[in-house]
């Protein structure tokens, strides 16, 4: 289990690390912005379908969707991020956990 970095939060601006991430490079793939913003890929996934998240699309397929992620993207998700309610989204992710426990532990 990894532990998740504490995020303080100035608006406009993106952690130290994700600006590292992104140095020298002009996009970022899933498990790179993920590592980075220290989410899961899934959560990222599912930021992505649901619209809260920007990609661009690489190549052509339609069965396994290679996405990347330009600074502007990240930027804007930082941004709208900002006004999100993440405490109560965590807290809904470890309630989760702990059904999901407690039914494991019942079989």
């Amino acid at each position: 289990m990894t532990r998740r970095r504490k995020i303080t939060r100035s608006k406009y601006d993106l952690p130290d690390h994700v600006r590292k991430a992104f140095e020298g490079k002009i996009y970022l793939n899933l498990a790179q912005l993920a590592a980075a913003l220290g989410y899961s890929p899934r959560t990222l996934v599912r930021f992505c379908e649901s619209g809260v998240l920007n990609f661009h699309q690489r190549g052509v397929g339609t069965s396994s969707r290679h996405r990347a992620f330009t600074r502007a993207d990240v930027e804007a998700f930082w941004n709208q991020t900002e006004r999100m309610d993440l405490d109560a989204l965590n807290t809904r992710r470890s309630e989760a956990r702990e059904r999901n426990a407690a039914g494991k532990a019942a079989r």
